[in-house]
């Protein structure tokens, strides 16, 4: 029986490569060496290949990707392995796929000594997330530890950027609304995987107050609702999703019981990630506070109860509890939603705000604590990433996650 070496110096037998969903390289792998190339036959060959379950092809340098929405068994460790080589040419003899790319961007680094990027662009629902784990999961395989602790690291981060970043959309479950740039460490010396950094953009913090219909707000809220038992919800102050109005469940009014089940798993598995970045039970309760507070404080209305339009709170009650969890004082957060205090000429003038102003306000402040969440989790998530010696020599491996259209901030 003859058997092959895969890259990492591990003895394959042939025989295993029968289970391996495959297909040998072909003639149209790269649509750049079509006779014709036109719109017609380029979008022709790309409906034939993912027919076929191919759902990468090349443009030269440019590797395409068609999301099949289901999943396909050509990312196991065996398919890994046979895309790991010390020489180029190796992998570039397999057919197109993501581990190719990740091998061709590896060498260069190595080759070259500089950094080397990717940049997945694509609409939402284009599959750039799950691309970047499994460009990610091969780098971590390429690492030369028997073990690579990094890799545990970032799933842990994922689940939480995932949870606090992403959100429902209609044409993604699970669409990033903020752009990512990860860059991973190697050492220098034995191209050993060491580290990673996490740089954020462009959150939409917009989603937050107000989301298109069939929409929904970003995930943590709705497993937050789930995962919560009653006496915690309570103390909270927290209610059913359709009572709050930044949740607004109109896409998900008919909930399954499953559905419920999987939230409340997520929402256990978010907690966990989050003790493994380093927080305590009381740390990642305070985080729950802050949401709490600011869906408590969409739920602030104001009336015009005079001729003047002057913005008055309908509910007090609700300013104390938002203000009992930021811990400041009812009068002082009362005073900031509905009135400005403006210098002129050396004194004090009090403004008022009429009721759409007010409303401006509110959610203008409810926008900057959950940014300034978010940039304090991915702080915490950069401490927990980064390389633990700083004396070796390392190179930088960045990849550019998503590109989507004007965004309002």
């Amino acid at each position: 029986m003859k058997k092959i070496r895969g890259g990492g110096g591990e003895m394959k037998e042939k025989s295993k490569m029968f289970v391996v969903k495959l297909i040998p390289p072909a003639p149209n792998d790269d649509l750049s060496t079509l006779s014709e190339l036109t719109d017609r036959s380029l979008l022709y060959e790309i409906q034939k290949r993912f027919t076929n379950d191919q759902i990468y092809t090349y443009i030269g340098h440019i590797l395409l990707l068609v999301n099949p929405y289901k999943e396909l068994p050509i990312y196991s460790t065996m398919i890994t392995q046979l895309y790991l080589s010390n020489i180029v040419r190796l992998s570039s003899s397999l057919p197109p796929h993501i581990f190719s790319c990740t091998e061709r961007a590896y060498h260069m680094m190595i080759q070259e000594q500089r950094s080397q990027c990717f940049i997945l662009s694509g609409e939402t629902g284009s599959g750039k997330t799950e691309a970047c784990k499994h460009i990610v999961k091969h780098l971590a395989c390429r690492s030369m530890t028997t073990e690579c602790v990094l890799e545990a690291k970032i799933n842990h981060v994922s689940c939480v950027l995932e949870s606090f970043g992403h959100a429902k959309t209609t044409l993604n479950e699970n669409s990033s609304r903020y752009i990512k740039y990860l860059g991973l460490q190697f050492s220098e010396n034995n191209r050993t995987l060491i580290g990673a950094r996490v740089y954020t953009y462009c959150l939409e913090k917009s989603r937050l107050v107000s989301h298109p219909p069939n929409q929904c707000n970003f995930h943590i809220f709705y497993l937050m609702i789930d995962g919560l038992s009653t006496e915690e919800k309570c103390s909270l102050y927290l209610s059913n999703p359709s009572v709050h109005r930044y949740m607004n469940r109109n896409s998900q009014d008919e909930v399954t019981a499953a559905e419920t089940v999987q939230n409340r798993d997520k929402f256990l598995a978010v907690k966990q990630a989050l003790r493994n970045l380093g927080f305590n039970n009381l740390e990642v309760d305070n985080l729950f506070l802050i949401l709490s507070a600011i869906l408590l404080l969409g739920d602030i209305q104001f009336l015009a109860v005079t001729d003047t339009e002057i913005a008055y709170v309908s509910d007090a009650q609700l300013v104390e509890q938002v203000a009992g969890i930021l811990q400041v004082s009812p009068d002082d957060l009362n005073s900031a939603l509905t009135s400005d205090v403006q210098c002129f000429k050396g004194d004090m003038i009090l403004k008022r705000h009429t009721v759409d102003v007010a409303n401006f306000y509110r959610d203008l402040l409810a926008k900057s604590l959950y940014s300034r969440l978010f940039s304090f989790l991915v702080n915490n998530v950069n401490n927990y990433l980064q390389s633990q010696d700083d004396g070796e020599g390392y190179l930088e491996h960045g990849e550019d996650i998503g590109r989507r259209g004007k965004r309002e901030k």
